[in-house]
């Protein structure tokens, strides 16, 4: 299956999420994990894959005026739905992750917050974040699920055998994302436990 047809399931997918009001409980259950590394940040902050911009209004109730919110997502019922939540206290637009229309140096922070499985060419999406944060105090906050190895063996030949039902791509260790992250030209990868079921890689330009 080609990449841009995975990516159009996800966006399909994400469409009918936003539509029924479906949430993510893991994913919430790590915003106020991620405010906190947020509070000795300041500046320009994106959220790439933001869905329907639940973590980035949770991140501006502990932060504030801290920074300057901008989310970017493929999902436009998603986007409609953040734009309503956020109004005009962060910029919210449909993109995708591979291409990211904003100039090179442009954030400080960057999150992104259990979608990076979704992505058909992740290190591609991590070169893009890395050239549009600033050099050597840029910072992506990288959020995904956490599963015992014989686990994520498992979803990930599930994901292949069915052909990425929900646009779903590749569960990754934290070997593999420090991997990736150097490889797209980090300086530094560290992961941490977040919860018993997700991770963050935080990685520095």
């Amino acid at each position: 299956m080609n990449h841009e047809a995975i990516k159009q399931k996800s966006e399909q997918y994400f469409d009918m999420r936003t539509r029924q009001g479906i949430t993510v409980t893991e994913a919430i259950r790590c915003y106020p994990f991620i405010a906190n590394r947020l509070k000795n940040c300041t500046g320009e902050l994106l959220d790439v894959g933001c869905g329907t911009g639940a973590a980035l209004a949770h991140i501006r109730e502990v932060c504030g005026e801290k920074f300057r919110y901008t989310g970017i997502d493929i999902s436009r019922a998603a986007v409609e739905k953040a734009t309503l939540l956020l109004r005009e206290t962060a910029h919210i637009q449909v993109g995708d992750s591979e291409y990211l229309p904003y100039a090179d140096n442009t954030f400080d922070v960057v999150l992104c917050m259990h979608s990076f499985h979704h992505y058909p060419n992740p290190v591609n999406v991590l070169k893009e974040i890395k050239r549009i944060l600033v050099p050597k105090e840029g910072r992506l906050f990288l959020v995904e699920n956490s599963h015992p190895t014989y686990r994520r063996l498992w979803f990930n030949f599930k994901l292949w055998l069915r052909r990425y039902p929900r646009g779903d791509i590749r569960f990754y260790s934290w070997e593999e994302l420090s991997e990736m992250g150097l490889h797209a030209g980090f300086s530094r990868v560290f992961c941490e436990a977040v919860t018993e079921n997700s991770f963050l890689a935080t990685m520095e330009t």
